[in-house]
């Protein structure tokens, strides 16, 4: 039995709390590590869905580290997946405060897209649907300009079979009960023809449980990183180069990297 196949995340909360006063720390961070891993290693569905996060953060141009992006979408995509409103990028923004201050265009881009699909979300919960939708399409829209004329075009196309959301919210409101399901599936085939986002991931109760409780463990992780505590910026950033990655890819890492042997002075964690 790993410490947290069986959401026992507060037995590593109890030990990350202890861990700075045992001899082999670095050791059972790394262990928590490998056991986070482990939680979806087994199911082949989400460790596609983690290789999606890999390969598209890895497609994605921004002056970020690697993990940010990947958090980042991991974020976007958990989001849809459990039905909320809109992801926090907590994970993401654990790796860069400022994240979400001044996003560089293409995931500024991509969030906007992410946030036009949370539509049916969104419109059951505002008094005026009508406004609303106008102000997240128009956003999407105003960032697909600046990045991919073809997008932009195709969102244009799908504005004009919705009638002037900024004028009638009744007249709205009744067209998107009678066609806001099939709009919305023609906009997400839209998003992932240009952007690789979006995708409708039909995953179980059981499969959505175990990817947040697999978020919520390496958000713990990481927050215990970012504290002041010590450990060799090797092993730092080796944790930092496998997060959120399938077990596939991380152990090719491993055999595609000799790793001597760290002889660096401890650092504060920062």
């Amino acid at each position: 039995m790993t410490l947290l196949r069986y959401g026992l995340l507060t037995k590593l909360q109890i030990l990350l709390l202890n861990v700075d006063i045992l001899l082999h720390a670095e050791y059972l961070v790394q262990l928590m590590k490998q056991q986070i891993d482990e939680l979806l290693a087994q199911d082949q569905e989400l460790q596609a869905f983690l290789t999606w996060v890999s390969q598209k953060s890895r497609a994605v141009t921004a002056d970020y580290k690697p993990v940010t992006v990947r958090a980042f979408y991991f974020d976007l995509a958990l989001a849809r997946i459990l039905a909320l409103v809109g992801g926090t990028l907590d994970l993401a923004r654990t790796f860069n405060r400022s994240l979400t201050c001044n996003l560089e265009r293409t995931l500024a881009l991509d969030l906007a897209l992410d946030r036009a699909l949370a539509f049916d979300v969104i419109i059951a919960r505002t008094p005026a649907p009508n406004l609303v939708f106008k102000l997240v399409l128009e956003r999407a829209l105003a960032h697909a300009r600046l990045l991919d004329p073809q997008l932009e075009r195709s969102l244009q196309q799908l504005k004009e079979q919705v009638p002037e959301s900024g004028k009638d919210g009744n007249r709205f409101k009744q067209w998107w009960e009678a066609n806001g399901g099939t709009w919305t599936e023609q906009l997400r085939a839209v998003i992932i023809e240009y952007r690789h986002v979006g995708h409708n991931w039909q995953f179980s109760n059981q499969q959505r449980d175990a990817l947040k409780h697999y978020y919520d463990a390496n958000q713990l992780l990481v927050n215990y990183l970012n504290s002041d505590c010590y450990m060799t910026r090797t092993v730092r950033e080796e944790i930092e180069k496998t997060l959120l990655l399938p077990v596939a890819e991380i152990a090719l890492q491993k055999r595609s990297h000799f790793q001597e042997p760290d002889s660096r002075p401890l650092i504060c964690c920062i």
